[in-house]
């Protein structure tokens, strides 16, 4: 903001301020302004001095910001030349633009370059919607599994092209001998087998489980990289939440028209929560030009979908730091700024307790249990619920609405406690295509104050 007036007074002192257009927009609104103005074999010209991650963000957002720029550029100026001035030089690549000439040059004491593009190119392929040919035969042993699987993706394909969805489960422990969850996300197949119990023999488990992968390889037509396989045990705390070991590498897919991140193989959840996609979609749809909150935010998947539908302004809540970077890479990479959507890492109910803040959407999804080794607190969700509504409803605007799910099967809403609300069960009305054989993965109320 506090470069505008500059500007302008830099045009006017040089004499073209009547020639110079200057406004203040999010990345994600860029528009080529010239449209309708190109002359054919006239191409214009874009330049851009992005952050290098020294002062106005960091370098794990400037990642996914140069990402977004790349593809906003080629969507918005196809024939158009490009200048990109950078001082990261390692993410050069991140842009997806082919450079025809680097030019080494400084700012002030940073070495940066200046890259030139003769195109931007034209806006690329959807690669993250692929279409799946089933191949109709096998040769594995697991023949009753491929046989399903192949049944159930033929089932939910066309249900996931009408819906334009990317990522969607299609094969969820239907068979007692082959006791996993596989999902599609974009281009990529993310296996999880259920820890088998103990009763049975390892050995027989192994092979029934190679067996599986070999027949989602030959039935999808996929390379073994593009499966990712995962052991789910029972978990406690937030242990489902940590890191498997290894280099994390995020993925990026589609959901509706939003970009998001999804790690495929350090944590046992990956960062989008695929039953809760008709809630995003809820959010984004009634949030234009409101105020949004996102309590238990994880990794601003619904944050996202908040901002792409308009919002005026979004807060994001963690306890995680690892969770709430991931928040705002997601938000970088679909164009976002914080400034206008805000990241808080706190305790939700805490924070609840002590803001001022009011909002007229409030998205409450909380774990079933988790605890705060620094506070000393544990979070129960059966417990806890009508106090967290409370506190959330508390911070509502006149007509505002919260929105609380959670995924404890026996979760029980406390109705008498909280009988001074008006309080709509949508669950049935947020269970997508692909969860229609598990009804229980999620509880969700509307909530209002009367």
């Amino acid at each position: 903001r506090s470069a505008l007036q500059p500007a302008l007074d830099n045009c006017r002192q040089a004499g073209v301020g009547d020639m110079v257009h200057v406004e203040r927009r999010e990345l994600i609104r860029m528009e080529n302004p010239f449209k309708s103005r190109i002359y054919k074999n006239h191409a214009g010209l874009v330049v851009v001095n992005p952050p290098y991650g020294e002062r106005l963000s960091t370098p794990a957002d400037v990642k996914y910001l140069y990402r977004c720029l790349g593809r906003k550029l080629r969507e918005e100026f196809p024939g158009f030349k490009a200048g990109i001035f950078t001082a990261n030089t390692d993410l050069i690549d991140s842009f997806g633009l082919s450079f025809s000439q680097q030019i080494r040059l400084y700012n002030g004491p940073l070495s940066c370059r200046l890259c030139l593009a003769d195109e931007c190119g034209e806006e690329s392929a959807d690669t993250e919607m692929p279409t799946w040919t089933p191949a109709d035969t096998t040769e594995t042993d697991a023949g009753d599994f491929a046989n399903r699987f192949r049944k159930n993706m033929k089932k939910m394909l066309p249900l996931a092209h009408r819906e334009g969805v990317s990522c969607f489960r299609v094969y969820d422990a239907d068979i007692p001998e082959y006791n996993l969850a596989v999902d599609i996300y974009g281009r990529y197949v993310h296996v999880q087998e259920y820890a088998p119990p103990k009763e049975i023999d390892p050995a027989a488990a192994s092979r029934r489980l190679q067996s599986a992968l070999q027949a989602l390889q030959e039935i999808l037509q996929v390379k073994r990289s593009q499966v990712f396989l995962k052991v789910r045990k029972k978990q406690s705390g937030k242990k489902q939440y940590h890191k498997k070991g290894g280099t994390a590498k995020l993925y990026e897919v589609r959901e509706d028209d939003c970009r998001l991140l999804v790690n495929l193989t350090d944590y046992l959840d990956t960062g989008l929560f695929l039953d809760h996609r008709i809630t995003r979609r809820r959010i984004r749809d009634m949030v234009h030009d409101k105020r949004f909150l996102n309590l238990f935010g994880y990794t601003g998947s619904a944050t996202v979908h908040a901002a792409m539908g308009g919002a005026r302004h979004t807060t994001t809540v963690d306890l995680s730091p690892a969770y709430l970077q991931w928040a705002r890479n997601n938000l970088a990479l679909n164009g976002f700024s914080e400034e206008q959507h805000a990241v808080v890492r706190a305790d939700c109910m805490q924070w609840l307790d002590n803001t001022h803040q009011q909002f007229d959407l409030i998205f409450a999804d909380p774990p079933t249990f988790s605890n705060t080794r620094s506070k000393k607190r544990v979070f129960d969700v059966q417990r806890d619920h009508v106090t967290l509504i409370q506190l959330a409803v508390g911070r509502l605007s006149p007509g505002g609405l919260l929105i609380f799910s959670n995924n404890y099967r026996r979760f029980k809403m406390d109705t008498k406690r909280l009988s001074d609300y008006d309080l709509r069960d949508i669950t049935a009305e947020t269970i997508p295509f692909d969860f229609q054989r598990n009804l229980r993965i999620h509880q969700c109320w509307e909530i209002r104050n009367t």
